[in-house]
C-alpha cells in the first residue's frame, strides 16, 4: 500500500487525485516555498522532484474535496488554509521532516530536510480539517499580507530618522563640531575610530545614533499592524535561516543549486526577512543616520525647516539606493541589493574555492579550500557580530529571552572565573559566588534597560 488520494485547495479551486505515498511527502515539503496557489505549489515541488506542471495534468478539479481514501489513504493540502490533513498508512506529516529526492526516474539516496513556517497547522484527521479549515481561511483572507519593505525601507523610515536627529540636535551640534574640527579637515569621509583624536567624540555621536536606532527598531507602528520593526524582522527569520539551510545542503549533496523561489510569486514579494538581510537592514539604517549628521550644514539645521526636511529625505533616498547598489567592501565586495534578493529568493550564497583560500600564500589553506568544495560548495554567511550588545539588536525575540540570555553569560563568567581562581589556587570550592544573587540582580537590571 504505497498510493494515497491526494486534495490540492487553494482560495480558487480545488484538485484530486492519486499519487504515491513519497510524492505526497514532497509536496509537503514543498510548502516550504510558502505556495499560495496550487500552480505556485507544483512549481514549488521542482525543489525535491525533476518534474514539470504537465506531470500533474492528470489531476481533477472538484468543487469540494473528495474525502473518499485510497490506497495507503488520504491528504490534503490547503494552501487557503494552511492545513496539511492526513489520514495515512504511509506518512506522518509533522512541521518538520525529511524527503528523499526524486530524480524524473527514481528516488535517489539524497535526503532533503525541510522545515514549515509557523503559520501551517498539520492535523492527522480529515474531520479535524472540516472543522477548522473555514475559520483558518477567513482569518487568512481578512488578513492579507503585508509590504513591510515599503515601511522598513522607505519614507516612514527617512522620516523618522530625520526627525529623531532633529529633536537631538542640540545634544549632537557641539559633538559633531567637534568631531568635524578634529577629524574631518583632513578626510571628509572618515567616520572610523582610526583616528584617536576623533574616538570620544564619534562615541558621543554613536551613542545618540545608537539610541535612535533602538527607538525606531522597538516603537509599534499602525502601518506595521501594531507591531514593532524588530518584530516584523525577526518574525520569520528562523524559518528563512533553516530553508536557506535546507537549501545549501541539497546544493552540496546535488552539485547544483536548487530551483529558487519565482520572484512573481507571493513568496517573493512579501518574504519575510532572513539573517543577511537583518544585519545588512542594521548596516543600512546607520549609513543613513551617520549621513545626516555629517551634513556640512548640520549646524544650521536646515534640514529641520519644512523645505529642508523634504530635501532631507529626498537626498536620504538616493544615498539609500546608492548603497543597497554598490559593492560594499565589508560584504567581501558583494552588493547588499542582491545578497537581499538572493535571501528572497531562498539561494545561498556559494563560495569559490578561490574565496575559500584566506592566505592566498599559504598551501595549507588552499589544501583545505580544495577539500572542502570537493565535498560541494562552501557558502557564504553574515553574522551581525559588529552589533551592539543590547536588545534591540541581539538576535533573540523578546526582553524575557535577553534577561535569560544575560543571566547566561553572567553565569558562565561566574563559573570560568571559579574555575581559573581553582586551578590556581586562589578559591576553594566552599568560597564560589553566589550565582543566583547575581542573577537576580542581572535580571533586574535588564527590567530596568
Amino acid at each position: 500500500m504505497s498510493e494515497v488520494k491526494i486534495n490540492l485547495t487553494d482560495f480558487q479551486r480545488t484538485l484530486t487525485g492519486t499519487v504515491h505515498g513519497s510524492t505526497a511527502e514532497r509536496l509537503v515539503a514543498s510548502l516550504t516555498a510558502e505556495p499560495e496557489t496550487i500552480a505556485e505549489l507544483l512549481t514549488a515541488l521542482q525543489r525535491f522532484e525533476k518534474c514539470d506542471l504537465d506531470d500533474y495534468s492528470y489531476l481533477r478539479q472538484h468543487s469540494e474535496i473528495d474525502e473518499e481514501p485510497w490506497d495507503a489513504g488520504i491528504i490534503v493540502i490547503d494552501l487557503a488554509g494552511r492545513i496539511v490533513a492526513s489520514e495515512s498508512t504511509y506518512s506522518y506529516f509533522g512541521p518538520s521532516g525529511s524527503v528523499v529526492y526524486h530524480n524524473g526516474h527514481e528516488a535517489t539516496d539524497i535526503g532533503i530536510p525541510y522545515r514549515l513556517s509557523e503559520d501551517w497547522l498539520c492535523v492527522d484527521s480529515i474531520e479535524e480539517y472540516k472543522w477548522l479549515c473555514q475559520e483558518r481561511r477567513e482569518q487568512r483572507a481578512s488578513n492579507p499580507p503585508l509590504d513591510a519593505r515599503a515601511v522598513l525601507f522607505g519614507r516612514p523610515l527617512l522620516e523618522w530618522m530625520v526627525r529623531a536627529v532633529a529633536e537631538r540636535h542640540a545634544t549632537l551640534l557641539p559633538v559633531v563640531e567637534q568631531f568635524r574640527e578634529n577629524c574631518l579637515k583632513e578626510n571628509p569621509n572618515n567616520n572610523t575610530l582610526s583616528d584617536t583624536g576623533c574616538r570620544e567624540p564619534y562615541e558621543q555621536i554613536s551613542k545618540e545614533l545608537v539610541a535612535i536606532h533602538s527607538n525606531w527598531l522597538l516603537t509599534a507602528r499602525e502601518d506595521l499592524r501594531g507591531m514593532t520593526p524588530r518584530e516584523i524582522l525577526f518574525e520569520k527569520q528562523d524559518f528563512i535561516d533553516s530553508d536557506l539551510e535546507s537549501r545549501a545542503r541539497q546544493w552540496s549533496l546535488q552539485g547544483e543549486g536548487p530551483p529558487c523561489v519565482p520572484v512573481a510569486s507571493q513568496a517573493y514579494r512579501f518574504a519575510g526577512f532572513g539573517t543577511h538581510e537583518w544585519v545588512i537592514y542594521y548596516d543600512l539604517v546607520r549609513h543613513l543616520l551617520w549621513a545626516i549628521v555629517q551634513r556640512s550644514d548640520f549646524a544650521s539645521g536646515a534640514f529641520m525647516t519644512p523645505p529642508g526636511f523634504e530635501n532631507e529625505i529626498a537626498r536620504l533616498e538616493e544615498l539609500k539606493y546608492q548603497w543597497l547598489e554598490q559593492p560594499q567592501e565589508d560584504y567581501s565586495h558583494r552588493t547588499p541589493a542582491i545578497l537581499i534578493d538572493n535571501e528572497r529568493r531562498r539561494l545561498p550564497i556559494a563560495l569559490t574555492a578561490e574565496e575559500m583560500i584566506i592566505d592566498p600564500d599559504c598551501p595549507a589553506c588552499q589544501i583545505m579550500a580544495q577539500d572542502t568544495l570537493e565535498g560541494g560548495p562552501g557558502f557564504w554567511h553574515l553574522d551581525g557580530s559588529h552589533m551592539e550588545d543590547e536588545f534591540a539588536f541581539s538576535w533573540v525575540r523578546t526582553p524575557k529571552e535577553w534577561q535569560e540570555e544575560l543571566i547566561r553569560r553572567k553565569e558562565f563568567d561566574e563559573q570560568f572565573e571559579r574555575e581559573w581562581a581553582q586551578r590556581k589556587g586562589g578559591v576553594r570550592n566552599d568560597e564560589s559566588p553566589d550565582v543566583t544573587a547575581a542573577s537576580d540582580s542581572v535580571a533586574e537590571d535588564a527590567l530596568i534597560t
